[in-house]
């Protein structure tokens, strides 16, 4: 956002009676409505879990809900100890 602050977006997949998904469009309304001011798109589908203090909150669509499907890459967000 203008002051700083880093937004990050998970969308759960398509999984019935839960989450319809969102349109790259719906995606880019919610960081607006949120003041981002560049907002990125990566592809993370079946695979893009949210973890906050070590709890997963979101629900990913993969076939294997326990582990997602393994990949070498992730963000990770750390408060700046003062």
């Amino acid at each position: 956002t203008k002051s700083g602050e880093v937004l990050l977006l998970v969308v759960d997949g398509r999984a019935p009676g839960y989450s319809i998904g969102a349109t790259l469009g719906e995606c880019a309304e919610i960081m607006v409505r949120y003041n981002a001011q560049q907002a990125c798109n990566l592809d993370g589908g079946s695979s893009s879990i949210m973890v906050y203090n070590g709890r997963e909150i979101s629900k990913p669509s993969a076939a294997n809900k326990k582990n997602g499907r393994g990949l070498p890459n992730g963000f990770m967000v750390y408060r700046n100890a003062k």
